[in-house]
């Protein structure tokens, strides 16, 4: 039992890095399947990765100490146990049971064949609830994945994690496979017992775009938007003999004033997180979105034309400090800025509103 709660306390000491990691496609999900973010939802998500790298944990871990963990003189060799039902018989043998004999039906609860599996039913019964109450798949699908995951797992066990070991470190059990497709079955038979108290999931889990597009939503497409534009440039624009500056103001008014106009409203990001940008009277207009798209992409190239400069000269004058402390403050003031607009009901930044243009989610 101790060394189940040790690997547990493992999954919980690296689940914060985990769910770190998941965050954002996470919150990307949510938003193009439901169109806005709920935090019971969420909370439900981020307990299935926990479970997951629990189960994960569980049935892989402790791994062997070296590549090399055959017994003394072997070279490979194989763990299997391909006898179907065969834990009754090890069950009744290690509880000395005999129908007639009350006492060896108490001495199956204590026999450790029982422990093993009760542990792999249970281990695979959050299984069958997430699938039928968050999932929302039937009883065979249920069934079915249960088998095949318990199959995943014992495949990787019984060849060494695919060749990595040398030999096996965990008996390939075919007793695990019913047990483990039991755990989900019967988790799916009782998942209302275990979600009675949570909101129906038809109202959970159905899609209904938000009243407006939300810093989160907005701060994610401006990383994918970043994430596009920095592979534009890095494999095309920055092998080019223009000037740097002059080649990044002309990318940044294609992406953000003339995409948007030729693609209904959207840029990559905006399309990932299913919002769209138009005029104040819902409509596309073509100077509006190309005005819109002036602004930020000016500072921008103006921060990389001053930087690039300052890069080629050898000595930095007060001036050039003088200058560099004024961007700072620029873009503190511009961060200030944002901070206090996304806390207003009117969210729109001053290049929105002197483009009259805004964001509508979808």
């Amino acid at each position: 039992m101790s060394i189940y709660l040790e690997q547990i306390f493992q999954a919980a000491m690296i689940f914060p890095f985990v769910a770190l990691i998941f965050t954002i496609p996470t919150i990307i999900l949510q938003y193009r399947r439901f169109g806005h973010l709920h935090f019971l939802r969420l909370l439900i998500v981020f307990s299935f990765y926990l479970y997951i790298l629990n189960l994960a944990f569980l049935v892989m871990l402790p791994l062997p100490t070296t590549l090399h963990n055959c017994p003394d003189g072997a070279v490979s060799g194989a763990l299997y146990q391909l006898e179907p039902f065969r834990f009754f018989t090890d069950i009744a043998k290690e509880a000395h049971f005999h129908p007639q004999v009350p006492e060896s039906y108490l001495r199956i609860f204590k026999a450790s064949s029982f422990y093993q599996v009760a542990f792999n039913i249970l281990l695979f019964l959050p299984l069958g609830v997430y699938f039928r109450y968050y999932f929302i798949q039937r009883f065979i699908p249920t069934a079915l994945f249960s088998l095949g995951l318990s199959l995943f797992i014992e495949i990787t066990q019984g060849t060494g994690v695919y060749g990595l070991f040398a030999c096996p470190y965990r008996v390939l059990d075919v007793d695990d496979l019913f047990a483990n497709t039991l755990g989900g079955i019967l988790g799916f038979i009782a998942a209302p017992l275990f979600t009675f108290f949570l909101p129906e999931r038809k109202r959970l889990l159905r899609y209904q775009a938000a009243d407006r597009v939300s810093a989160v939503r907005r701060v994610i497409a401006w990383g994918v938007d970043y994430v596009i534009l920095q592979l534009i440039w890095s494999f095309y624009l920055e092998t080019l003999s223009y000037s740097k500056p002059v080649l990044l103001f002309i990318l940044l008014i294609l992406y953000f004033g003339v995409l948007p106009y030729l693609w209904k409203g959207f840029t990559f990001g905006k399309w990932l997180l299913r919002f769209r940008i138009e005029d104040i009277n819902g409509r596309r207009h073509f100077f509006r979105f190309l005005h819109r798209g002036t602004w930020p992409s000016l500072l921008l190239t103006l921060d990389v034309a001053y930087f690039q400069w300052v890069n080629s000269v050898s000595i930095v004058s007060r001036v050039d400090a003088f200058i560099f402390l004024a961007i700072l403050c620029l873009h503190a003031a511009f961060f200030l800025l944002v901070i206090f607009r996304i806390t207003r009901a009117d969210t729109r930044l001053f290049y929105e509103k002197w483009s009259r243009t805004k964001k509508r989610p979808l």
